[in-house]
């Protein structure tokens, strides 16, 4: 099996800077950023600033050249995927691995459905803390990536993504069930990203305030709820499981929800 050595990520928001960096210190030329023609230029022009460090990306358009990365990160907000979908088509091919980091739990059949000739593998970006501000990032953890097949199998395509994974420094988990950690994932955005984005509170107040732990609880049993009625095991559980990760994310941080 060979290993990846081209990769491309489509969107330069926190996570897509937080992973370019690393993605980009493996394969240097032969890590980019996707955009059209209206986006291009801002990317390579741009000088970036993570945790005060200055970088600064390439990036190409599909539209304009025969791409064909091994690997693609999609990391665009939710109501951006339709319309980076045509860069997605122009850029991707029979051997490319789509991996969206994505909220939610619907952006990978939507991806399969767009992209039937290649890999859309399943993935919950999780227990970060970056907060992007203009063109400064600033994080002190960078979580990890859960990784699985549709089937739950251990595909080809996911041991490649792994193992491409692991060699950039990313960490990254394949649990024995990627939907149900989708859902895991939804139930934390549910329960926090709301409440930021009304209180404009970060982690910190999330770990000390009785108010908002308690609203955030209530809105992540709610989730549950649903996610019983769609046949995923989450419970009661799975709220003290986040409790114990939210302690560990920096004090400042807010959820990407919290900026729109």
């Amino acid at each position: 099996m060979n290993t990846i050595q081209s990769a491309a990520v489509l969107g330069a928001g926190a996570l897509g800077l937080l992973y370019m960096q690393s993605i980009q210190n493996k394969l240097g030329e032969s890590a980019y950023f996707l955009a059209g023609s209206e986006r291009l230029e801002s990317l390579i022009k741009t000088e970036y600033k993570i945790n005060s460090q200055s970088i600064r990306f390439h990036a190409r358009n599909p539209l304009q050249e025969d791409l064909n990365p091994e690997l693609i990160l999609v990391a665009v907000k939710n109501h951006h995927l339709e319309s980076i979908l045509p860069l997605l088509k122009a850029a991707s091919g029979p051997s490319t691995i789509i991996i969206s980091v994505l909220n939610g739990i619907s952006s990978e059949r939507i991806l399969e459905e767009a992209l039937p000739a290649s890999t859309v593998l399943y993935a919950a970006a999780l227990g970060m803390d970056a907060v992007k501000t203009g063109p400064d990032l600033t994080f002190s953890v960078k979580g990890k990536v859960l990784l699985g097949s549709r089937s739950n199998n251990k595909t080809e395509e996911l041991t490649k993504a792994k193992e491409f994974l692991d060699s950039c420094g990313i960490m990254n988990e394949t649990p024995q069930d990627i939907h149900r950690e989708l859902w895991y994932k939804w139930m934390i955005n549910i329960g926090v990203n709301q409440l930021s984005a009304v209180t404009g509170a970060g982690y910190g107040l999330f770990q000390k305030d009785p108010f908002l732990r308690k609203m955030m609880d209530e809105a992540m049993t709610e989730t549950i709820e649903v996610a019983k009625a769609e046949g995923v095991d989450l419970t009661e559980a799975d709220i003290k499981r986040w409790h114990s990760l939210l302690a560990t994310l920096g004090g400042k941080g807010k959820r990407p929800c919290s900026r729109i």
